[in-house]
Parts: C-alpha cells; structure tokens; sequence
C-alpha cells in the first residue's frame, strides 16, 4: 500500500465563511471507488479513493483530493520512449486541423452564421461532400472522405477574409 496525503475543503479561520482546501493528514491508499450524490436531476456519480487512517478507519475521499506521496527509496525511471511517435502525433494533428475545418464551415452562433453542414456521398461517383445548409452554394469535394476534408480545410483559408 502506498501513503497519501488527504485533503479537504473547510473553513479556514473556523467560522469565517472562507473556504479552503487544506491537508487533513497522511492515510494508506487501499483502491479507487466510486461514490454518488442524489440531486433533483437524479445521481451524480465520482470518483473516490479509499484511504484508511493511522488509527485503523476506513474513508472514501474524492480522488481529486487525494496525492500520493513518492517513498524515499522509491527511483523514478527516466522515460524510455515518446508516449506517441513523431509519426502518429502528425497523424492526431492532421485530424485535429481537418475537425476544426468543419466546425469553422459551421459558422458561429456568436455572430448568426451558424449553420447546418451535410456530409454525404455521391452514390454515383462515391465523392465525398460537405455542404453548408445555410442557404449559399458552399460546398466542396474530394474523391475520399480524407480529401474531402482537406479541401474543406483550404475552402476555409480561402475564404477566411470574408
């Protein structure tokens, strides 16, 4: 079992009205949990770490408010390798450019251009297309969902001055 520290939210001078988070002690990790909180809505589900204290008791705390300490003799191994390759990371980096491509095509509640955007494909020629349903003749194509979605991304750079 590893040690932790447990905090929790309480006033801080006692009776002032000033809430704080402050280290209410040590404890021993057990496991994770889950607890709930009955609402007018219904229940709200979190996430607990069960913790028990010096003295033997058993506590859920919310894992939120719960750091586990390093031991001493505990070595940290230096990292071997990227969590994602250069490769994959483009990869993520692409889709997350061509994602912000469509919500950019959708427009902005903020300012009435938001619109509704149809993509379908051709089932004739099996291109892909988006179309912005708001009335104009904005739409663009590929011959692949990927391409598809890289013309929409230059539509928008094209048109971004307007």
């Amino acid at each position: 079992m590893r040690k932790v520290i447990v905090s929790e939210v309480r006033q801080d001078p006692p009776n002032t009205g000033k809430w704080k988070l402050l280290e209410k002690g040590e404890a021993l990790f057990h496991s994770f949990g889950v607890d709930y909180e009955e609402f007018d809505s219904g229940a709200g589900n979190y996430s607990v770490a069960i913790v028990e204290w010096p003295n033997g008791q058993v506590e859920m705390a919310r894992a939120d408010r719960v750091r586990f300490t390093q031991p001493e003799n505990m070595e940290v191994p230096e990292p071997t390798a990227p969590l994602v390759d250069e490769k994959r990371l483009q990869e993520l980096l692409k889709c997350e450019h061509r994602l912000n491509a469509i919500r950019e095509f959708c427009g902005y509640v903020e300012n009435g251009s938001d619109a509704v955007v149809r993509i379908f494909q051709d089932d004739a020629t099996k291109d892909w297309f988006a179309k912005n349903a708001n009335g104009a003749d904005d739409y663009v194509y590929g011959a692949s969902f990927g391409e598809m979605l890289d013309s929409l991304v230059a539509y928008n750079s094209n048109h971004s001055n307007k």
